[in-house]
């Protein structure tokens, strides 16, 4: 007869020091989340985002939150269907002029309070000099190239009824068309990429809900993947874009090839829809600002100011307005702050600025409908404060 003893019942030597190790990274990583949430606070914002079958994608309907930086504190209130934006009905009210309001950060605005968004504020400027109710829908969305815009033009834009569709480029939209892989060209033709929501983005998401830890392992993998980035560009200032470079190479040429064919799908979608599409390019920070262009050109490779703005101009579908605020910014640039310096998108100023130029452009260009032929330049008073 056999005869089980104390000893046998244990459990193996190795599996007690596997028990060990995972009871000490286990109690290691409580520590650590509760050292981040006690030191940090809410400095770490909701996650306002989600992975999008269609659009790439997307905000979390209905969610909000504050956005805190060293630099700002906005709130931030997404509504129903997404935007960022007040609740608007899909169907336009009887004898108002819609405006839809495309682009990435810029547009969505995170770091300026929802009054004083781009959108929000074009709205506020023509409703003063226009002969009907405006309408300027924020379909801003961070991190949304050209390819993104198309997608929620075609799929929800549209469902909006606008009269107008603004897309609001930057320059990073190009590269981002590449990056992001939902369109490639196949000999010469759009061709959408298939998209899908795998479980492990699922499982990140829920990770950021939860975890602080892991909201800051992810903001150091951001800077991390940046500063390893070798297809940006070294300068004084830091890392530029490709697209700024005298001579594009073959990646950003193919790069602007893509955004073309998807300024001729955006627009097509415009006009199939009874829209006409505007488009307006808005400037970077040291675009703008001469004392920081001065750092980006110390550089190996000969760069560019104006490289994208000139290139975009040229892919601009025949017949479509097209808008270069880098001029206008270049001038107020010089008596005022319009960035956040560590952020690098507009402050309230620039929020303003740009509003003013946009609602100038738009009534001198017929685009919208004055009260009268007087009220013209109906904007020129705010432009420089």
């Amino acid at each position: 007869m056999t005869h089980v003893t104390s000893e046998n019942r244990k459990f193996p030597r190795w599996l007690q020091g596997l028990a060990r190790v995972v009871l000490v990274a286990v109690t290691a990583l409580l520590a650590l989340e509760i050292g981040l949430r006690l030191g940090l606070g809410d400095v770490f914002p909701p996650r306002f985002f989600e992975p999008h079958p269609q659009f790439g994608h997307f905000h979390v309907p209905g969610r909000n939150g504050w956005q805190r930086t060293a630099e700002y504190h906005s709130f931030i209130s997404i509504n129903s269907k997404g935007l960022r934006d007040v609740e608007r009905p899909y169907a336009k009210p009887d004898g108002t002029f819609r405006i839809l309001m495309l682009g990435d950060s810029f547009v969505e605005g995170l770091q300026v309070d929802q009054h004083q968004t781009l959108p929000a504020q074009l709205e506020a400027l023509l409703n003063r000099h226009t002969r009907t109710p405006v309408e300027v829908i924020n379909a801003g969305v961070s991190r949304y190239g050209t390819d993104n815009a198309v997608l929620f033009l075609e799929h929800e834009g549209m469902r909006y009824e606008p009269d107008l569709v603004i897309y609001a480029f930057y320059p990073n939209d190009v590269t981002d068309n590449i990056d992001n892989d939902l369109f490639r060209l196949i000999d010469g033709e759009l061709a959408r990429q298939p998209t899908s929501i795998t479980l492990a983005e699922r499982m990140r998401l829920i990770l950021y809900d939860y975890s602080y830890f892991y909201r800051f392992v992810l903001g150091l993998s951001a800077r991390w993947n940046r500063a390893v980035d070798r297809t940006l560009i070294e300068t004084e200032w830091g890392k530029v874009l490709p697209i700024y470079r005298a001579a594009l190479q073959p990646r950003e040429q193919h790069a602007w090839k893509l955004t073309a064919r998807l300024l001729e799908r955006m627009s097509a979608t415009a006009n199939k829809n009874r829209a006409r599409l505007v488009i307006v390019s808005l400037p970077e920070d040291f675009q703008s600002e001469d004392r920081l262009w001065e750092q980006v050109e110390q550089s190996e490779e000969v760069l560019l100011r104006d490289a994208p703005n000139r290139m975009l101009a040229e892919s601009v579908p025949e017949g479509v307005p097209y808008f270069d605020l880098l001029p206008g910014f270049r001038a107020a640039a010089q008596q005022q702050a319009l960035y956040y310096p560590l952020d690098h998108h507009f402050n309230p100023t620039g929020q303003a600025l740009a509003a003013a130029l946009i609602a100038e452009f738009l009534v001198n260009e017929g685009l919208v409908a004055t009260a009268s032929v007087s009220d013209a330049p109906c904007c020129r008073a705010i432009l420089i404060r």
